[in-house]
This record gives C-alpha cells, structure tokens and sequence, in this order.
C-alpha cells in the first residue's frame, strides 16, 4: 500500500510539472512569426552564405558553409522559439539569447544536439547539455528552444531532448542561426511566443519615429545632415537605399537606390553617408559583386542632392580584390577631399588592418591605400573604425585594436595633418586597466577643433 502511495504521489508532482508550464505557455502571445513569403526576409541580417529560396510555393531560408543569418528583434525575458529545420549535411548553430554578454548555442547534426555558451570575444563553455537522439537528414524537424529564467529546454518533433539550469544565465537577446563550413540547412515557419509586451506610452507627436522602409534594428544605417542647413538630413541603410527630409527628419522623401547591381544577385550592405557644404553626398559601402565571399569597398556620390547617384566606383587599389575589405566609414573635409576608411584583410586573411584612401577631386578617382595603424608586423587584429574630418586638411581615425590582448579589444586613435597621407603615431584612448573589451567607436569633431569620441564598453 505504502509502494502505490509513493507512485501515485511521484505522478502527481511529475504532473503538476507539467501543469505549471502549460499554465505559463498558456499565458504566452505570439510575438513574431515568419514564414519569408513572397521571398523577403524583413528583420533580418543575412550573410552571403544565407539566402531566401523558392521551393515550389514554398519560400524558406537556406544557409550554405560558414555563414549567420541573425534576426534583430530582441526580447527582453523569457521567449521560446520555434521553427521547421531541415539538415542536408553538415552541422547547424540554432543561436539563442544572443545579446551584449554572449550567446547560446545549440549544435543540431545527424547524431544528436549538445548546448554550449558563448562570452563575448572568445570564451567558450561547452558540453552544458547534449543529446545522442538522431536527426534524419534530408527530413523536416519541428524544433523548439524554450527559455524560463534559468532553464533551458530543447525539443525535436515534440520530444524532449534535454534540459538545463545555468548556474550563471543569460537572460535576454534574440535567436539566429549558423551554418558551419560544410552544412546545409532549410528554415522555415519560424515563430516565437512570449508573455504579453507592456502597453506603449502615447509618444510626443514631436519626436515619432519615421519608418524609411529599411531593415528593422537599423542595419546599416548611417544618418548626415548638410552642414549649411540642417533641416536638411540624409539617411541610408543596407537594403533601402537614401532617404532625404527637407524638414529636419519629419518626413522623408522616398527611397533611392545606389549601387548600380540591377540584378539583384549579389550582397551589398554596410552603407556610411557624408555631405559637404555644397550639398554633394557621399556613400561608401561593403560590396560583394566581384566575389561572394570576398568584399570590397564602393563608392557612389548624388550632386543632385540625392535624387540620382552617379556609377558606382571602386575604392580599394584593384589588386586587393582577391582579399576582404569591409566596414567602411566615410568623411568629407571643407575643402572638398573625401576619405573612406575601412577594415582590410590583405596582409592576413584572418587579422585586419586599418586603411584609407583619399579622393582630392571630388569622388571622382581614389587615390592609392594607406595603412593607418601602425601594426607593420601583420599580426594582431584591427577592425571596425570609424573617421571625422576637423578641415584644413586634418583627418582623425578611431578603431577597435587587439594588439595588447588577443582575445580584448582596445580603442586606438590616429590622426593625420597633410590630407589624409600620413598618419602619426596610434594611441590608447581608453584607460589601459580596462579588462572588458571596448568596442562599435564613434567619432565626431566640432567647429572649434575638438575631437568626441565614444564606444561601447
């Protein structure tokens, strides 16, 4: 009798288990759902490995070799996340809580799904939960990821495969995914639930944000306004092109496309905009069309104050087109001389390099590379800079620098006196007994010469 008992009450907690996260699902709306119908992927940051694909009435998500698809809506509690994945080959990352801290990962193959956990740059924890259970590839698989505070739950087909207490959890981000070098993967139907988003405040009419028709989460956007008048702005991002307000940013003139790819059959993004006094504008950009894998930096300029752009320039010296230069930034100084800056790779295919080229006619033709930092030996990693002109021909560039600490980015700053042509020494501008990395710097100068700079830490 005392044997029935314990069972009887052993099924009751397992069912009362069950109980409560039905009761909390039960209290979920639907969030976001995407099925990328009509082929389009709006919120979304794909790479070039990721693309949107037809199968028969079908449109999904297919990622090939080592590349992200990364979705920008964030939430800020628990969420759960469903979709439909197929695996052709290889392995899949299904990202989860992906935010400032760290990442999440689940690795889904065809022998089963391990979690691991990701601290920004390169700390990797691993084997926190696995599952042997097989994956049939070629097959469709229902998957969820399942968040409530510290637990994290996985299942496949509607069967759980593992769950996990994180001791140290991160808490909030979004969801993407990552193919790895020889994978294969189909997504579809994705969908994520979570309790009900606070009621919005009634905004100040004065200060409601205008939707350009770009991304959501602001991929790529750069934002400039002529110097002479500044009811005058211009906006780009990656996928809709230049926006122009005449009245101060109330209302913005449809968008215009800029680079001259009509086909549409290669990957241009990470746009930066810049004027000068005569109203002239100036976009560089990350391109794609000369290699799929391989960027290079572009330019085009508007002297019709946006409503054409001219032919699509390239900027980098035309021998670097075998190599990846992305990230570029760019500035235009009271004389008229444009200079684009940008991330470069080719000295070291896996460490970049800070470089800059100028254009003394206007944006017509680029003048040849200069190397802005001073890493000669081609070793330690420099990436993402940014640059601001002060005029009079003085040129002032910030970036992210790993030559004290492999794994922990500083900020380096360097500044030239002659247009653009030779730079002095690079200097720390964060204090050097900073232990986190400091990353995404900006930089601005104002009318009296003084340099501004920020960044995350």
């Amino acid at each position: 009798m005392k044997r029935i008992w314990r069972e009887l009450c052993l099924v009751a907690v397992v069912l009362l288990g069950v109980t409560a996260v039905a009761a909390q699902e039960a209290q979920e709306v639907l969030l976001y759902e995407q099925g990328f119908d009509e082929g389009h992927a709006e919120g979304w940051e794909l790479a070039p490995g990721w693309t949107v694909t037809q199968d028969g009435e079908n449109w999904m998500l297919v990622g090939r070799g080592h590349d992200w698809a990364l979705s920008h809506r964030q939430y800020p509690g628990d969420f759960r996340v469903g979709f439909r994945l197929r695996l052709v080959q290889g392995d899949v990352h299904l990202v989860y809580r992906l935010g400032q801290t760290g990442r999440y990962f689940v690795g889904f193959h065809e022998g089963g799904s391990h979690l691991s956990k990701q601290y920004w740059p390169d700390t990797f924890v691993g084997g926190l939960a696995g599952s042997d259970r097989a994956h049939s590839l070629g097959e469709w698989h229902e998957v969820e990821i399942v968040g409530q505070g510290a637990l994290l739950r996985f299942l496949v087909d509607g069967e759980a495969e593992w769950e996990y207490t994180d001791p140290e959890p991160l808490l909030d981000g979004s969801f993407a995914f990552e193919t790895l070098d020889d994978a294969v993967a189909y997504i579809d139907d994705i969908a994520v639930y979570g309790p009900a988003p606070a009621p919005t405040p009634t905004p100040d009419p004065r200060l409601s944000w205008v939707r350009t028709g770009g991304p959501l989460g602001g991929l790529g956007y750069d934002v400039r306004m002529r110097p002479d008048d500044p009811d005058v702005m211009y906006v780009t991002d990656a996928l809709a092109g230049v926006f122009k307000s005449t009245d101060g940013g109330q209302t913005f003139s449809p968008d215009i496309r800029i680079d001259d790819v009509f086909t549409d059959t290669t990957h241009q993004c990470n746009p930066a905009i810049a004027t000068d006094s005569l109203g002239t504008i100036f976009i560089a950009w990350e391109d794609y069309r000369n290699a799929p894998h391989l960027g290079d930096i572009y330019c085009a300029r508007s002297t019709d104050s946006g409503v054409t752009f001219e032919e699509d320039l390239m900027v980098e010296d035309p021998f670097t087109i075998s190599h990846r230069q992305i990230r570029p930034d760019i500035a235009v100084d009271d004389q008229g001389i444009v200079y684009v800056v940008w991330e470069d790779y080719r000295d070291n295919t896996e460490l970049g390099n800070i470089y800059c080229s100028i254009s003394i006619d206007s944006g017509n033709t680029f003048e040849s590379d200069i190397m802005v930092d001073a890493i000669y030996t081609h070793t330690t990693h420099q990436a993402n800079p940014a640059i601001a002109s002060a005029g009079q021909g003085l040129v002032h560039i910030v970036w992210e620098d790993y030559r004290d600490h492999f794994d922990r980015a500083n900020i380096y700053y360097s500044k030239s006196v002659v247009d653009g042509n030779v730079f002095g020494e690079d200097l720390m501008v964060n204090e050097p007994e900073a232990t986190s990395s400091q990353l995404n710097p900006a930089i601005a100068v104002d009318n009296l010469g003084v340099v501004h700079l920020v960044w995350q830490e």
